[in-house]
């Protein structure tokens, strides 16, 4: 959680005005409240095509104004009554590793190579 207007809000602020300047934008995935590169989000769109319809460009959520809306209406938001602060769910959740895909997929992509040359077909993978 990130306290509005504090150096840590700052940072995000800077990671959201970067997001928009960059030439392949970031991308807000609303479902799973996460920032991801271009690349991570086109996986992102095949693994998760229902979450298609709830991606937005950083042009509909990278000012600060336009984010706080976003938080709000998705409940985001947490509010502490005694101190008056709010405090905001931080979308970018994690250090990527640069779009690549999880360690699950390439098991998947070696059984079904091992699969194919199993069955006979002709292989490129052949050892």
């Amino acid at each position: 959680m990130i306290l509005k207007d504090s150096e840590e809000w700052a940072q995000f602020l800077r990671n959201l005005n970067w997001s928009k300047r960059k030439s392949n934008r970031d991308v807000l995935c609303l479902k799973c409240w996460k920032i991801m590169k271009y690349e991570e989000c086109v996986k992102h769109k095949m693994l998760q095509p229902d979450h298609i319809k709830s991606i937005l460009t950083s042009k509909e959520y990278a000012q600060e104004g336009k984010f706080i809306a976003v938080a709000r209406a998705l409940g985001k938001v947490r509010f502490e009554q005694n101190c008056g602060k709010e405090f905001y769910e931080n979308p970018y959740k994690t250090k990527d590793r640069r779009g690549r895909p999880p360690v699950n997929i390439s098991i998947f992509n070696d059984e079904f190579r091992r699969q194919k040359e199993f069955e006979g077909g002709f292989s490129i993978f052949a050892k």
